[in-house]
């Protein structure tokens, strides 16, 4: 039997040990070949006719038949132990594992070899996993191989792959290397939304599998199932990526002192830098998810809730999904962007739609709309408007009447769609009478520095009018159709919504020029070729209002996409200032009103207060024809 010494006592090469007459032959490897004559006859064989081999030597021997004399050598030379897998052998120990995947494609050796070789040498790579201090034999090393859980015989294990990074950076083969193993990690459990290698800036910089899940239950899932598989793995649900966002609301709602807003000249500085950078950011950064301005930072939120800190300080605000995982083709955030601090944060961008039921007769506000293009996904109706060719219309966004590939299709210019548009349900598509009418008109466009992006569409309400401007259950209405422009609004103030999973909630102005997109994994589309996720400038970000109440609450969530938000004007009336597109973390994404009004030629929405007023005038004249008729008849009498 064979000793593979790995400390250096023989030289590096592989020889005899005394072998036990009682021990049993290595269920594991193949019979020892006679002679020479014997390898002569080998080379007339067919693949799969080749005589077996007893040790690893005559496997090695074997294998030299198909092989030329300096491939022998390094193959001998890796598997002599972890003393001679260096970083200077990394080409070699490549060339290796190449070598043994084309003996095995060219029927040379069984697919049982190159497990036993993988594993072995996959054990020779890993002090902590030898069986013995000293030496070990093949009789050993092959069973304890076969007794753990490998992260897969072709690939590379977390010592080396660290190893690669450091001494090679940003180039080579550990990006391909990489790619494999997650889509091994990604093939292990459905549970698993997306995998990404990245550097751990927490743990010297070593390569870290940032795993996402959906929820808790999803995290615990996939832990267990990693549990065992050699690499180090960050599994993050992101129904958690919002919790430093609510951390420093708590935090700023229990201060005495409350932070001084932003000046005029601060919150100029900070959105001049936002427009001049955000495309290079957003570039470089592809699970860089939103780009906001705030007058507060966020320090040392990864560590113990006691130095935990929200200091006073202006500064931009770049929301990623896992703090401190670094994609490995990327680099660190700088620390000042045009002189502005910057501060990451946890926090991913959604838009927001769900599934949800409830019928609304006659159709208002704030009620459960969806098609047959988009169900059983959900939004909500935002508004009405006369339109000078399609008569009442209903508002909403894109995504809840479209999907994604129909949309996409159509990013640029507002677009009027044909007669084969699909049609618009109240709430759901399963009866007929839940049908409002077709989508007309829509619009889904990016931004850029001059303008907001926009993401809306307008359909045709053919039945189930509205007749006010209430919302479900709520005394709030909107009768008026006011709106009111960003001119008119500033940080903290006060706004309100009405959304089909929410409800009523009210928030304050966070920042009016925020910048979100749906990272790689959540929507991706693609034109000529190219890929593209879901972009939206300039716009509109509202923190909820957490002060009256003990539980943490979302300005917005899902199913909210497409509700008008308001704030009041100096009349003291709402007015219109934008629509839901989407939340991040806690806070709510906006559409500004200006770019609404400008892209659909809007003037004002439905003013239900001058529909009453007419009503009333109308009802009034019928009564005074009444009484007219009722005294003509009296006069005529006498």
């Amino acid at each position: 039997m064979i000793a593979l010494h790995n400390r250096g006592r023989s030289g590096g090469k592989i020889r005899q040990a005394n072998v036990p007459k009682n021990r049993q032959p290595n269920p594991y490897l193949r019979k020892k070949s006679k002679d020479a004559s014997s390898k002569r006859k080998m080379r007339s064989h067919s693949p799969n006719k080749y005589l077996p081999a007893r040790s690893l030597n005559d496997l090695l021997n074997h294998i030299s038949l198909a092989i030329d004399k300096n491939e022998l050598k390094t193959l001998k030379l890796i598997l002599t132990g972890p003393e001679k897998i260096s970083g200077k052998l990394f080409e070699e120990y490549d060339t290796c594992r190449d070598l043994f995947t084309k003996l095995r494609q060219n029927g040379h050796i069984s697919e049982n070899d190159v497990s036993i070789l993988f594993r072995i040498l996959f054990i020779l790579g890993r002090k902590d996993l030898q069986c013995d201090a000293e030496q070990y034999t093949v009789d050993k090393a092959v069973p304890y191989a076969y007794s753990i859980m490998l992260p897969f015989p072709y690939l590379s294990d977390q010592q080396r792959l660290n190893a690669i990074w450091k001494r090679t950076g940003k180039k080579g083969k550990i990006y391909e290397e990489c790619e494999k193993i997650c889509k091994l990690i990604e093939s292990i459990s459905n549970s698993i939304l997306h995998v990404w290698p990245a550097y751990d800036t927490k743990a010297n910089d070593d390569i870290v599998f940032v795993v996402l899940t959906k929820s808790i239950e999803d995290k615990l899932h996939v832990e267990e199932k990693l549990g065992n598989i050699g690499y180090n793995i960050f599994v993050k649900n992101i129904d958690s990526t919002g919790k430093e966002s609510e951390a420093v609301l708590q935090k700023l709602n229990k201060l005495k002192k409350k932070p001084q807003p932003l000046t005029y000249s601060q919150k100029e500085d900070i959105k001049v830098a936002i427009r001049k950078n955000s495309d290079r950011l957003l570039q470089n950064h592809q699970y860089l998810s939103a780009i906001s301005g705030s007058n507060v930072r966020s320090k040392n939120f990864m560590l113990k809730q006691s130095e935990y800190r929200v200091p006073f300080q202006p500064c931009i605000v770049l929301y990623v999904i896992a703090k401190g995982k670094i994609p490995l083709h990327e680099s660190k955030f700088e620390n000042h962007i045009d002189g502005i601090p910057v501060d990451v944060r946890e926090g991913i961008f959604e838009t927001t739609t769900l599934p949800f039921e409830k019928y609304t007769r006659p159709v208002q506000m704030g009620c459960q709309i969806t098609s047959n293009d988009t169900s059983p996904s959900y939004g909500t109706l935002g508004g009405f408007y006369y339109h000078s060719d399609f008569g009442l219309c209903g508002i909403t966004c894109a995504h809840v009447v479209l999907n994604w590939d129909n949309m996409n299709k159509l990013k640029g210019e507002k677009q009027v769609l044909s007669s084969a548009s699909p049609m618009v349900f109240q709430p759901d598509t399963t009866r007929p009478r839940h049908q409002l009418g077709p989508v007309k008109e829509v619009v889904y466009r990016e931004g850029n520095e001059k303008s907001s992006g926009i993401d809306m569409a307008i359909f045709k309400l053919e039945d189930n009018a509205p007749e006010s401007g209430r919302f479900p259950g709520s005394e709030i209405c909107f009768e008026t159709g006011r709106t009111l422009g960003t001119s008119g609004l500033r940080y903290n103030t006060q706004v309100l919504k009405y959304g089909r999973t929410t409800g009523l909630t009210r928030g304050y102005i966070e920042f009016e020029e925020t910048t979100v997109r749906l990272c790689k994994f959540q929507c991706q589309y693609t034109i000529k070729n190219d890929e593209h996720p879901y972009l939206l400038k300039k716009q509109i970000e509202i923190r909820p209002d957490i002060s009256e109440s003990p539980q943490f609450k979302l300005f917005n969530d899902g199913g909210d996409s497409g509700a008008f938000v308001f704030a009041k004007d100096s009349d003291d009336q709402l007015a219109c200032i934008g629509m839901c597109v989407g939340k991040l973390n806690s806070n709510g994404i906006v559409i500004p009103i200006s770019v609404i009004k400008e892209e659909f030629g809007i003037s004002q929405f439905c003013d239900f207060q001058t529909k009453h007023l007419s009503e009333q005038i109308q009802e009034i004249n019928k009564e005074m024809k009444m009484m007219n008729g009722k005294l003509d008849r009296l006069l005529s009498r006498k």
